[in-house]
């Protein structure tokens, strides 16, 4: 996208560290803002979403291999589910938990009602896999029931006749992750666009209306394309945000939220701050 006589990474610079310098970037003109903005907004969108697909296909490989040698042979046919197991397999680690909700228990054999009261009690989040009903008990123990051709129909878009263990196992290698990380990135980067154009337009319309009452010779496109080039920090900042502790993250934003107002107000102060009774002493 970078054209214009400041190249892209110079522009960064300036932003950062040049403030005296915006009205060089707004002289290109605010279509040019706009396109280093998104510039950025792009390479972080893409930098977040390879981030996450290293990490999400991460967790799936080491999820096959527990379920691999935890999970035991299975056949589903005709809406029953039938395990070699004549006693209950509890599945349950962080990776089960952080995909599923609660710990797995298969368990084919036992009466089903007994099953439900024994994990009712238990208070914790669990999923039961019985010869024909897939049921979720959650820790204050609410109990909701879904036939397997519900369930597998809704996660696998189709319905499924016949399933073994092998077949489930194979679902992992069978994953998208190109598709997982063209919605990542475009998720983020039009969430995280929506909220700088807003933002910038919020902090610009209170400039413009100070420089106005100031009598402060300067166009709203120009406030607007500075303040975009000040979002720069912010943007960066909201990218680091989503890799630390929440407990640290929420200073970065607070941050975040007042820099561009800083940066914007020194930007107009140093170049543009010149009233017609100050030009009049100049001359």
């Amino acid at each position: 996208m970078e054209t214009n006589k400041t190249n892209f990474f110079k522009k960064i610079y300036i932003s950062l560290f040049k403030i005296k310098e915006y009205n060089l970037l707004t002289k290109e003109g605010l279509k040019k803002s706009i396109y280093y903005i998104l510039d950025i907004l792009l390479i972080l969108s893409l930098i977040y979403a390879g981030i996450f697909i290293f990490q999400m296909k991460k967790n799936v490989n080491s999820l096959k291999s527990y379920l691999q040698e935890k999970l035991p042979e299975l056949t589903y046919a005709e809406g029953i589910l039938t395990s070699e197991n004549e006693e209950a397999i509890i599945l349950d680690n962080d990776l089960i938990k952080i995909n599923f909700g609660g710990q797995i228990v298969i368990d084919t054999k036992t009466d089903y009602e007994t099953l439900v009261n024994k994990y009712k009690e238990n208070k914790q989040a669990t999923i039961l896999l019985t010869s024909n009903k897939y049921t979720t008990i959650n820790s204050q123990g609410q109990v909701l029931e879904y036939s397997y051709d519900e369930v597998l129909e809704k996660y696998l878009g189709k319905k499924i006749e016949s399933l073994d263990k092998e077949e489930v196992l194979y679902l992992f290698d069978n994953i998208s992750y190109t598709y997982y990380f063209l919605a990542y990135a475009l998720s983020y980067c039009i969430a995280h666009s929506l909220l700088v154009f807003a933002y910038d337009l919020l902090i610009s319309l209170f400039a413009f209306i100070i420089c106005k009452i100031k009598k402060v010779t300067i166009k709203f496109a120009e406030i607007y394309s500075m303040g975009l080039y000040a979002m720069t920090i912010p943007v960066i900042c909201y990218f680091i945000i989503n890799f630390i502790p929440a407990s640290v993250g929420i200073y970065i934003q607070v941050i975040s939220t007042i820099i561009p107002i800083i940066y914007l107000t020194v930007a107009i102060y140093t170049t543009k701050w010149i009233t017609p009774e100050m030009a009049k002493k100049n001359k």
